[in-house]
C-alpha cells in the first residue's frame, strides 16, 4: 500500500483480534471490504459500490452500538464503525478529486480515469480533517451563543466551595511557578503548576463563541448523565452546537441565576476524555505539549474535557501521570494517595470500573465506608492558566464549578 495510507492499513492488520466474539460472517465481509479498498486501482463505479457496501456494514455496527447498555457492547463494534467511516470518507474525497481533475482538463478527449485510493501529499487523517473543515465553512453559521455568566461568579471566590463540592477535609495543594524539569521530576504528590500555559494561543482564543464559529457543526461524542458510574449514564454523538444549546447554555444560566442545586437538576452532558485535538488539528495548534511530558514514555495521550457547570468525574485513579491544564473556567479537585486505596473502597476485580471508588467523596457515608474517615486528602482549586499535576495512581475526584475547557496530558 501507499506509504501515506500505511497508518490506517497497518491499524487493520491485527483487526479484528483473533478472539473477537463476533459472527464469522461479519469478519469475513469486513475482510472482503478491506481487500477491495487496498486494491491497486478502483474505477469510479467500483469505488461507489464499495462505499455503499461499507455504509451497509456501518449501519449494522451502529445498531449494535445502540443496543443494550453501553458497558456491555464489545469494543470491536466501535473500532469496526471507525474503520468503515474512514473508508467511506476517503473514497468520497478521492471521487471529488477525480471529478475536479476531469472538469479542469482542457484536452478534447480523455480516457475514463481510474480512481486510486491515494492521498496527494499529506497524512490521510490530516487530509480528512482539512476536508471536514472546508465542508464546515460552507454550512450556515450556528446561532450566536450568550456570554458565560457562571465563570465570573466562580472567579469571585478562592475559598473552597463547600456548598457545591462538599466540606473541605484536607490541606491545599501547593502552587509552583514553572519548576525546572529536575524539580518537577522529583515531585511525589500533586501540585498546581503556574505559567506553563502562558504562551498558548488558547488562553486568548478559547471560549464557546470561538469553538462554535469554527467547529459548531462538527460531530463529537457526549457523555449523558451526572456520573459515569450511574446506571442511566450513556453516550450520544451530536454536533458541538447541539451540545452547547442542550446542556452548556441551560446549566450555565441556572448556575448563575439560581445556584448549583438548580443547575444539577437539569440534564447533564459532558464532552469528556475525547481526542478532540486529533479530530481538529487547527484547534490543536492553539496548544502545546508541556515540556514536563518528556519525562514520560513516548508521546502523551491528549484529551479534551469541555462541559457545563457542575459536571462530576467520580473518584478514580489513572495508571499514568497527568497534567490537567485548565484553559477556561474553574474546577475543584480532591486527591488521595495511591497507597490509601483500601480507604477508597475501589470497585475492584475485573470490572470495567475497577479503578473507580464506590464512595461519594463530597458527602461520604462513613457508616458504610468507615475507613475513608482516615484518608489523607488534598484539595485543589484549579483556574485558567493553571495545570494540576496528578502522579500515577493518585485517586482524584473532579467537579467543574463553571463552564470549563480543559486539556489533559497523560504521559
Amino acid at each position: 500500500p501507499d506509504e501515506l495510507l500505511a497508518d490506517f492499513l497497518s491499524g487493520c492488520v491485527d483487526f479484528p483480534p483473533a478472539d473477537a466474539d463476533v459472527a464469522p460472517l461479519v469478519l469475513y465481509e469486513f475482510g472482503r471490504l478491506m481487500d477491495r479498498f487496498a486494491s491497486t486501482e478502483l474505477r469510479p463505479d467500483e469505488a461507489e459500490n464499495l462505499a455503499a457496501d461499507c455504509r451497509s456494514m456501518q449501519e449494522l455496527a451502529w445498531h449494535r452500538l445502540h443496543t443494550g447498555h453501553w458497558k456491555d457492547v464489545p469494543v470491536f463494534w466501535r473500532r469496526l464503525y471507525a474503520r468503515l467511516a474512514f473508508i467511506v470518507v476517503w473514497l468520497g474525497q478521492q471521487q471529488r478529486q477525480a471529478a475536479d481533475s476531469q472538469v479542469g482538463d482542457e484536452r478534447p478527449a480523455r480516457t475514463p480515469g481510474r480512481l486510486r485510493p491515494r492521498p496527494a501529499a499529506r497524512h490521510p487523517l490530516a487530509q480528512l480533517a482539512g476536508l471536514a473543515d472546508r465542508l464546515h465553512a460552507r454550512l450556515p453559521a450556528v446561532p450566536a451563543c450568550p456570554p458565560c455568566r457562571c465563570c465570573p461568579l466562580a472567579e469571585a471566590t478562592r475559598d473552597w466551595p463547600a456548598a457545591s463540592a462538599g466540606p473541605a477535609r484536607g490541606r491545599t495543594v501547593v502552587r509552583l511557578t514553572r519548576p525546572s524539569l529536575e524539580e518537577f521530576g522529583r515531585l511525589k504528590e500533586p501540585v498546581i503548576v503556574c505559567g506553563v500555559m502562558d504562551h498558548w494561543p488558547a488562553m486568548q482564543r478559547w471560549d464557546w463563541r470561538y469553538l462554535l464559529d469554527r467547529w459548531g457543526h462538527r460531530t463529537v461524542p457526549i457523555e449523558i448523565g451526572s456520573r459515569y458510574t450511574d446506571d442511566d449514564w450513556g453516550q450520544q454523538l451530536m454536533p458541538l452546537s447541539e451540545f452547547f444549546s442542550r446542556f452548556v447554555a441551560p446549566r450555565c444560566a441556572a448556575a448563575a441565576d439560581s445556584g448549583p442545586k438548580a443547575c444539577e437538576r437539569l440534564p447533564c452532558g459532558y464532552l469528556a476524555q475525547h481526542g478532540l485535538l486529533d479530530q481538529l488539528p487547527d484547534l490543536a495548534s492553539d496548544t502545546d505539549v508541556p515540556d514536563y511530558c518528556c519525562l514520560g514514555d513516548g508521546e502523551p495521550d491528549v484529551n479534551c474535557w469541555f462541559g457545563p457547570p457542575h459536571t462530576v468525574s467520580p473518584c478514580h485513579q489513572d495508571p499514568k501521570p497527568n497534567l490537567l491544564c485548565q484553559v477556561r473556567g474553574f474546577k475543584a479537585v480532591r486527591l488521595y494517595p495511591a497507597e490509601q486505596s483500601d480507604r477508597l473502597y475501589p470497585v475492584g476485580g475485573g470490572h470495567l470500573l475497577a479503578g473507580t471508588s464506590r464512595i461519594d467523596v463530597e458527602r461520604p457515608d462513613l457508616a458504610e465506608f468507615p475507613l475513608f474517615d482516615g484518608a489523607d486528602e488534598l484539595l485543589a482549586l484549579l483556574g485558567p492558566g493553571e495545570a494540576l499535576f496528578i502522579p500515577a495512581g493518585w485517586w482524584h475526584h473532579v467537579r467543574s464549578l463553571s463552564c470549563s475547557l480543559s486539556v489533559s496530558f497523560w504521559f
